[in-house]
């Protein structure tokens, strides 16, 4: 019940912030945080993932243990991405919209989805 927990607890708490910013000479900067109310024990299960296809870096990610989903990833010479905080409706009104469309499925997989996709 604790991984189930672990991939809904973003689609249900929804609270990030990423910035995007360009240096001098060009550089882009892609940033986020993890805005929840238990920082110590993200801190001590966040990781970056380096997935990789024929030996090269196919896409990384930055998640935590047991999270399925990408809530920032990246795919070099390519994209960044990052999932952040909506607010829409109550959380009780955006659950059952969720449960009605069956199309519907957690964000960080549709995120993984776009990220691991070729």
């Amino acid at each position: 019940k604790y991984v189930l927990l672990a991939n809904l607890m973003y689609d249900i708490t929804t609270a990030c912030t990423s910035i995007v910013m360009q240096d001098n000479n060009g550089t882009i900067f892609h940033g986020r945080n993890l805005d929840y109310a238990f920082p110590d024990i993200l801190r001590n299960a966040t990781y970056i993932g380096d997935f990789q296809r024929g030996g090269k870096t196919s896409f990384v990610v930055t998640t935590y243990a047991s999270y399925f989903g990408v809530l920032s990833g990246m795919r070099p010479n390519a994209f960044t991405i990052s999932a952040d905080q909506r607010a829409v409706g109550a959380v009780w009104e955006n659950v059952a919209s969720a449960m009605l469309i069956n199309t519907s499925r957690p964000l960080g997989f549709l995120v993984r989805e776009v990220t691991s996709t070729d």
